[in-house]
């Protein structure tokens, strides 16, 4: 009797003991597969805040090079459009430097002697230095505004490949010192004078392709843009002809224009 109650109670330990196990399992595969789903959960939480950004605020560096400090503003309108604009200030442009140079575009007295305010009174040509020479004269703070409306070839405003149509306007000034009467000095002009002055207007219109990578809170945006470029302006001439004859000559020009820029931001 003894035995065989030795034996059923051997036989339902292990019966108890197998239960156990089985169930311990069963709780260890349920805990495995809910954190299979928190953790996709989690990176679908992450990919979707990247898509639901809508604002962009950026910088450019490359602005320096033309003038250009802006700052600039990108919405997204719809999956495929954004707006971009921009406002900010204006300073040396060094690039059109090179080129009004080398081109000779900016204002001169075998260019523009028509333009001469003395032109009635004498023949001579001006004196002073072409619009982009600073020898004398002397950059000074502008104005500057852009607006451009940008199509996202892959449906994806803000992240990836656009085409953009722009309408941008720079307004550059500058200051160069008047023309003074002096028998000593060379064609009797001497420029150390009240200042005057100058200005130039530039108005493009530009056609973009380009690339906006989006990194989390970062934005890198790499473009290039050709177009027109419509571009007017005054700046001070002086010349003596019996007596000295001085003012504001006034030059436009139409051009053909290209640029490459890069500007990051910070999306939200």
């Amino acid at each position: 009797m003894k035995k065989l109650f030795f034996k059923k109670s051997l036989l339902i330990l292990a019966t108890s003991i197998a239960l156990i196990s089985k169930a311990q399992k069963s709780d260890s595969t349920v805990t495995i597969i809910f954190a299979g789903e928190k953790n996709k959960g989690s990176y679908k939480a992450s990919k979707k805040k990247d898509v639901d950004a809508n604002n962009i605020i950026k910088v450019a560096p490359t602005g320096i090079f033309v003038g250009q400090i802006p700052l600039i503003y990108e919405r997204k309108l719809t999956p495929s459009i954004s707006i971009q604009v921009a406002a900010g200030l204006t300073n040396q442009n060094y690039i059109r430097t090179i080129f009004a140079k080398a081109s000779q575009i900016s204002s001169s007295s075998n260019s523009n002697s028509g333009n001469l305010p003395w032109a009635d009174k004498s023949s001579n040509p001006d004196y002073e230095k072409d619009i982009y020479d600073f020898e004398r004269r002397k950059p000074e703070m502008g104005t500057m505004f852009s607006i451009q409306p940008k199509f996202y070839t892959d449906d994806d405003a803000l992240d990836g490949s656009f085409i953009g149509f722009s309408y941008s306007n720079y307004n550059y000034k500058f200051s160069t010192p008047g023309a003074v009467y002096s028998t000593s000095a060379y064609n009797y002009l001497v420029f150390n004078g009240q200042m005057k002055n100058e200005s130039e207007k530039i108005t493009d219109f530009m056609i973009h392709y380009g690339h906006q990578n989006i990194n989390g809170h970062f934005s890198l945006e790499y473009t290039s843009a050709i177009g027109l470029r419509k571009v007017s302006g005054e700046k001070y001439g002086a010349t003596y002809d019996g007596k000295l004859y001085d003012g504001m000559i006034p030059y436009s020009k139409t051009l053909f224009n290209y640029e490459l820029a890069i500007r990051v931001g910070y999306v939200f």
